[in-house]
């Protein structure tokens, strides 16, 4: 069921503006009256019945008071004067004056009168307090209802006035507003069907007029345009043809562009293939210098190694040489007859001596020689394990600080004994065994003081490897490319390629998909910050 408010949209859809504005002030002027109707009579009807309700208690208790004394004094003729006074007003119709046993008086009002239009009341005579008898006097309704009447007649009559006059408001107000909207449809339907020449007579300096003067002035814009717009096909007629004219001159010179573009594909084709053939040499000699970067490192090692095991190795030479002496010397002593219990005694006990320099020293070559092959193993065949951090980081510490035997530094690992985790304990040896190197050459002099330091904990599931030195460090120019391939400060005898550092770059992001970060300060050193993800939780030990 359709609601009210569409009924209207659907009524209002097929009426004329001129239509749908007189029903609407009609509608208003409607309501208007209707409410100024019903205030009007209300307040007429409100205020004489006021009136009357407050003649008929006046008058009755002025009755009771001028009663009193003559009907005490049993007079009939001031009770006549009285009652005939009351009925000088034309609203009483009768007075009726009676004592305790009988009516005393009965006076009528010689007109006739409707008994609906009749109301009484009934007043005490007192005297001294005492009820000495009773007035009753009936008062019509007819003024009252003739006055309301009159009130009611003279608003319609005002009403009808104002609704006259209003009309012929809304007639010429109709006539003002929608002539000039008509001439305004009508001119624009003749604009439509070609005739460009009509315009509005403008007749009012009012939104009207001002829409009247838009409509010309869009006349006239569109009757430039549309000469315009004719020239413009005249002259796009024109185009057209060169044009076509063009489009046959370079569909040729398209051909011989296009001989031209092929033949330079070709030699594009010919630089491509020598460019693919460079990268690929660029890509076996840049693997071919990582190589020598990881072999110069790993030479550095094997020097100091050589030079831990070189001492032990000496001191088992020389015990070995001594104790050939002291065995060709007893040899001998016992082939002439000559050996004593005293030498014997003194042979055991150098014997003895050398044996156990022998075996201590050699214990020492077999524990470096031990920690040197795990070390080198784990960084050429390196697999995810669960291994403890601590004892691998003390592992590569010992097998890296053969490399500080000629310099005054130290190296210091912390971390927690029982951390256990998941990863690839070659990567780490490899990352640290550069960054140490990378400290070595660049952080410190041959004469320096100094201190790294390895620290590792782990937040949360992730693993933080700090690595650190109280070295020279570096401006923020030069710790900005440090990662770069081939960046050095020190090249040539005494520095590498600078490859050290990006190996450690692409070991940390591609092997432990970590990050690294690294902070330095000149004259206060420098520190890398390692972080990878553990794949699972700590394990203790």
């Amino acid at each position: 069921m359709r609601t009210i408010h569409e009924k209207i949209k659907s009524i209002s859809k097929d009426m004329s503006l001129r239509q749908k504005i007189m029903v609407m002030i009609l509608s208003i002027l409607v309501v208007m009256f209707a409410l100024i109707t019903y205030y009007k009579i209300s307040s007429a009807t409100k205020n004489i019945t006021a009136d009357f309700e407050m003649k008929v208690s006046s008058t009755g208790n002025l009755a009771g008071v001028a009663l009193s004394d003559v009907m005490w004094n049993y007079d009939i003729k001031g009770t006549e004067v009285i009652g005939e006074s009351l009925l000088i007003d034309r609203e009483v119709a009768f007075v009726l004056i009676s004592n305790e046993n009988e009516i005393f008086k009965k006076i009528l009002d010689g007109r006739m009168y409707s008994e609906k239009y009749i109301r009484t009341m009934q007043v005490p005579i007192l005297k001294n307090d005492r009820e000495i008898g009773l007035v009753t006097i009936g008062f019509t309704d007819y003024y009252r209802h003739k006055a309301i009447w009159q009130e009611v007649r003279a608003t319609f009559f005002i009403l009808v006035l104002a609704a006259v006059f209003i009309w012929g408001m809304i007639v010429l107000l109709i006539r003002t507003l929608v002539i000039p909207i008509k001439q305004l449809e009508l001119g624009a339907k003749r604009l439509a069907n070609g005739d460009l020449s009509e315009r509005i007579e403008v007749e009012s300096n009012d939104e009207l007029g001002a829409l009247a003067i838009e409509f010309n002035l869009m006349a006239d814009s569109l009757q430039i345009m549309i000469a315009e717009r004719d020239e413009a096909l005249q002259e796009l007629t024109v185009s057209k043809e060169e044009i076509r004219q063009s489009r046959d001159d370079l569909e040729i010179k398209v051909g011989e562009r296009t001989m031209e573009l092929s033949a330079m594909n070709q030699e594009l084709i010919a630089i491509n293939n020598e460019l693919a053939s460079t990268v690929d040499t660029l890509q076996e000699t840049q693997s071919q210098l990582v190589q020598s970067e990881k072999m110069a490192a790993l030479g550095s090692i094997v020097i100091g190694i050589a030079h831990e095991i070189n001492t032990p190795v000496g001191v088992c030479l020389t015990a070995a040489s001594y104790m050939d002496e002291i065995s060709r010397n007893a040899k001998n002593k016992y082939e002439l007859s000559t050996l004593t219990k005293s030498a014997i005694e003194e042979y055991f006990t150098q014997s003895v001596e050398a044996s156990s320099l022998i075996l201590v020293n050699a214990e020492k070559v077999a524990v470096l020689i031990d920690k040197f092959r795990r070390i080198s193993t784990e960084q050429s065949i390196d697999f995810k394990r669960y291994f403890n951090v601590k004892e691998n980081l003390l592992l590569i510490a010992d097998t890296l600080r053969p490399m500080l035997v000629n310099s005054k530094l130290t190296l210091r690992v912390e971390c927690d004994q029982n951390v256990m985790i998941e990863s690839y304990p070659g990567t780490l040896s490899e990352i640290l065994t550069d960054l140490v190197t990378n400290s070595i050459t660049h952080a410190f002099g041959p004469d320096d003081v100094g201190e790294i330091i390895i620290d590792f904990e782990r937040q949360e599931s992730t693993c933080v490897l700090a690595f650190s030195d109280n070295g020279c460090g570096m401006e923020s120019s030069v710790s900005d490319k440090i990662f770069e391939p081939f960046f050095t400060t020190r090249r040539g005898a005494l520095g590498g390629l600078g490859l050290g550092l990006h190996i450690v770059y692409n070991l940390v992001t591609l092997r432990l998909n970590g990050t690294i970060e690294c902070s330095s300060k000149v004259g206060e050193g420098t520190t890398f910050i390692i972080k990878f993800p553990m794949d699972e939780e700590e394990k203790v030990n």
